[in-house]
């Protein structure tokens, strides 16, 4: 994505989690500090949403997540997981904001199909031929142009992606103008991938379709890594993702990737968010690594 858009934050690494936690454990002493960093949150929910104790497997994937050494703060992402197996869902760091980037293409889109539903249609060939350069390709230009359909000024539309947010069970992301500079959580994300993958009754069956399929892998070199990195995966059967990425003011890169995976019968969605790195390319292979991570332990 073009850094342009978000010019208007400055210092973003001092208003997400991993940032303000490095700055803040600064001033404290050295053992305070390294106690203070590695304390991650982790939760894990059933199907009632009920809190479960992270025991077993999950606790293995906390520790394994937490020795990453592709992250200088064990704080600098988050992951969040359903299993469709168990209807049991998974977060680590659930607490991390930070920039939505290209993976706000996804709620675009919906939000596109959305509005032609309500008007008893589904989308015409031309705004089909946007969603799968927006999301297949993440081109930006394609999103531009679905987006000012939303509404005929800025206001509409924000409030047109907001009110699609809202009927997706989203709760910490809002559309303040503009796209790609919204602060999200992982969790938030994972909502939208478990909407794609088990479909929505505001959305035509055909529309729903030309999204799952556009997030199928049409461009590797863009959306090859994070949770499209699985697809090199022995026993990776389908796999839908949407990455985004970002830098702030400061050159520090947010990395994220969300999607569906079936792996061995079994169907996991899962959102990743990265942040602290200089360089994009290493962003994209430390997300790669916590979605590999995820289904390396939680599958075997």
């Amino acid at each position: 994505m073009n850094r342009a858009i978000i010019s208007r934050r400055s210092a973003l690494t001092l208003c997400s989690l991993g940032g303000l936690g490095l700055t803040l454990n600064a001033c404290g002493s050295s053992s305070k500090q390294e106690k203070d960093e590695n304390h991650v949150a982790v939760e894990l929910f059933d199907r009632q949403n009920n809190p479960l104790k992270v025991s077993g497997a999950y606790r293995q994937l906390a520790d394994s997540l937490r020795g990453l050494p592709e992250f200088s703060s064990p704080r600098n992402f988050s992951l969040a997981l359903h299993r469709y197996d168990t209807q049991e869902t998974f977060y680590y760091n659930p607490s991390y904001r930070g920039y939505e980037a290209s993976t706000v293409k996804v709620p675009i889109a919906l939000a596109r199909m959305r509005i032609a539903y309500e008007h008893g249609k589904s989308l015409g060939r031309h705004t089909v031929s946007l969603v799968k350069s927006s999301i297949g390709y993440s081109d930006n230009n394609s999103t531009v142009l679905l987006y000012a359909g939303l509404g005929e000024n800025e206001q509409e539309r924000s409030e047109q992606l907001n009110l699609t947010y809202q009927k997706l069970g989203v709760s910490q992301t809002r559309d303040g103008g503009g796209w790609g500079n919204n602060l999200t959580t992982a969790g938030d994300h994972l909502k939208i991938a478990r909407a794609v993958y088990e479909g929505l009754d505001w959305v035509a069956s055909s529309d729903m379709r030309v999204l799952r399929t556009a997030m199928e892998g049409a461009d590797p070199s863009s959306q090859g890594w994070g949770v499209g990195a699985l697809t090199q995966n022995p026993g990776a059967q389908r796999v839908l993702c949407k990455n985004g990425w970002i830098a702030d003011d400061a050159g520090i890169w947010f990395i994220n990737s969300t999607g569906d995976v079936l792996h061995h019968g079994k169907t996991y969605a899962l959102s990743v968010m990265t942040t602290g790195f200089a360089e994009q390319q290493q962003g994209q292979e430390a997300n790669s690594k916590v979605a590999q991570t995820a289904l390396s332990v939680l599958s075997s």
